[in-house]
């Protein structure tokens, strides 16, 4: 990936101005760059929006998991007042 990226930088650099319309591969490489680069901001933002819903979510069920976690320990340190439990 890195080599292409720099093919292109190193193409852009060394083409002429008024021919650099002319190199058909260098456009495509940069059509299909633009589009990848479209593809990744858009998952980007999907990923974001899915990160929001699950802590929204982890949020909800946090009051429970205190409560449980109380419960946890409460039951475990009955065993040190009497090993019945």
């Amino acid at each position: 990936m890195f080599q292409k990226q720099s093919w292109i930088l190193k193409e852009l650099a060394e083409s002429n101005s008024e021919t650099i319309l002319d190199n058909e591969f260098l456009i495509e490489t940069l059509e299909i760059a633009k589009t990848k680069s479209i593809n990744t901001k858009q998952d980007l933002d999907d990923a974001e929006k899915v990160e929001s819903q699950i802590e929204k979510i982890r949020n909800m069920h946090r009051e429970v998991a205190v409560r449980g976690s109380i419960l946890y320990f409460a039951i475990v340190d009955m065993s040190f007042i009497n090993d019945m439990y």
